[in-house]
């Protein structure tokens, strides 16, 4: 190559302009590997450089070069690129069935892993191994089964065009994905849905939600298809959501079809709180942990004094708060009974942390006694009591190792028997009129300015309690509802 161009200093391109519009080739800048300049020819085609600025050369006592309309004006080299048959020809599609006879090969040992749930890789993929992982030996049991496939893998090939590597593996993989998503959304063809997502972590520790459809199809099946792992930067429920909206976007789905969603460990996109966020504010220290005890051990004295609690051996044990598993019911179980006992223990240590602790441990202090004191927490906190106190029995016979059938057949009929029981006692305390009151009731809610006012409910409301108003105040009541409001959001 020196012979026919002349060594310049390093540019970023190996082609470098001229004041006479010519080019100038670069040694140094020209790429280093044969296979890349291999596989830009192929994509090219068998072509003629008729676009190309040729370079003037000195030819006798003038600058000549090779001029592009030449390829129009003489016949020989019309001919230079060939027909069908030429050599040119000839050799590109060999080089181009070749190819193809290779991807479609590795592209099948691909398919065939993935719909195996198998492993590619192995532990040892060298030459001398006597077990170089699946993909290798999946692919020379092909190559040593047919021998179109033999003659173009493998060692009968440079090592570079193998398309052994993992890199090309991955990118195969995901190819494969991408299609398989494709076809979900092309099944799904507009259909409301559900999504269901749980939060966990790889091997490397990173952040990563799994995401599964929900939907029914055109012949009235209920289908789940799991559509991919989205890694994310955090698990809060911001982050979450961000990530979901994006995997969305990508698919083509739009959340006004969106019906359901559902969790399991990632509790953080079901609201601001969960249970672990609780027991990891509370217990993170050793201090935090005698603080709680000793404020329980202060209430419960202060219980016994006034003759709540009863005294005895075995009575009133030391009670810490319970992390819970994320698969075990029972431990969830444990960790409200825990909550519920040393719940105004857990209030006073949020609020010594939402005075002591740093700007990070006070937001969260302040957010969690926020949320605890508030009727729904503690409405959902004792629901959830009773629903898992039910089927805490049930959950800890399906953990055993020595799993007894029949009693796990019986214990469920009995969680239903019991779920129902629950269900008709809070149909009958919530009939039509106590539901008609309550909604009432809701439109003195002060959040976002009384956006739930309604005076038409309030008087409603006020018939209620026939002996607590004159008529008199009745008549004067709408107009004073009105000043009322009008009164408070002007103010606000």
């Amino acid at each position: 190559m020196e012979n026919f161009f002349k060594k310049k200093p390093q540019l970023s391109s190996p082609l470098e302009g001229t004041s006479d519009g010519s080019y100038e080739v670069y040694l140094q800048n020209l790429p280093t590997d044969p296979n890349q300049v291999r596989r830009t020819y192929l994509q090219r085609s068998p072509f003629q450089p008729r676009g190309h600025n040729f370079k003037f050369e000195k030819f006798e006592n003038q600058q000549r070069r090779f001029v592009s309309d030449w390829f129009k004006e003489f016949e020989k080299l019309k001919i230079h690129e060939g027909g069908v048959n030429s050599a040119h020809n000839r050799a590109w599609q060999k080089c181009e069935s070749e190819y193809e006879t290779r991807l479609n090969a590795v592209v099948d040992c691909i398919r065939f892993l993935l719909n195996q749930w198998l492993a590619f890789r192995g532990h040892d993929e060298s030459d001398g191994s006597s077990n170089r992982g699946n993909f290798l030996e999946l692919l020379h049991f092909l190559a040593d089964h047919n021998e179109d496939i033999n003659a173009v893998t493998l060692k009968n090939i440079p090592l570079k065009l193998q398309m052994t590597s993992p890199k090309i593996q991955k990118d195969i993989v995901s190819c494969v994905a991408t299609e398989t998503t494709n076809a979900i959304i092309r099944e799904m063809d507009g259909a409301l849905f559900s999504v269901l997502m749980d939060e966990s972590r790889d091997i490397s520790t990173k952040e990563q939600m799994a995401v599964v459809l929900r939907y029914v199809d055109k012949n009235g099946y209920v289908v789940e298809r799991f559509v991919g792992i989205e890694h994310v930067s955090s698990t809060t429920a911001a982050s979450l959501k961000e990530s979901l909206d994006n995997m969305f976007s990508r698919f083509g789905l739009s959340l006004s079809m969106l019906r359901g969603q559902g969790y399991d460990g990632a509790s953080n996109m079901q609201g601001e709180f969960n249970v672990s966020m609780l027991v990891n504010v509370v217990g993170v220290s050793a201090k935090r942990c005698d603080i709680l005890h000793e404020k329980y051990a202060l209430a419960v004295i202060e219980a016994l004094g006034k003759g709540e609690l009863s005294s005895g051996q075995g009575l009133n044990k030391k009670i810490t708060l319970k992390h819970p598993a994320d698969t075990h019911w029972s431990s969830h179980y444990g960790t409200l009974m825990s909550i519920i006992s040393m719940f105004p223990s857990v209030v006073d240590v949020l609020e010594i942390i939402e005075v002591e602790g740093n700007s990070e441990q006070r937001f969260q202090a302040k957010t969690l006694l926020k949320l605890m004191q508030s009727f729904d927490f503690v409405f959902c906190l004792f629901l959830m009591k009773n629903l898992l106190g039910y089927v805490n029995e049930l959950s800890q016979a399906l953990q055993r190792k020595d799993q007894d059938i029949l009693n796990a057949v019986k214990l469920v009929e009995v969680y239903k028997h019991n779920l129902q029981k629950l269900r008709d006692k809070l149909n009958n305390r919530f009939n039509e009129s106590n539901t008609e009151l309550l909604i009432c009731l809701a439109c003195l809610c002060p959040n976002d300015l009384f956006a739930a006012f309604d005076k038409e409910k309030l008087l409603r409301l006020v018939e209620f309690y026939p002996k607590d108003f004159f008529a008199i105040d009745l008549i004067a009541l709408e107009m004073q509802l009105d000043v009322y409001i009008t009164d408070l959001r002007s103010s606000a």
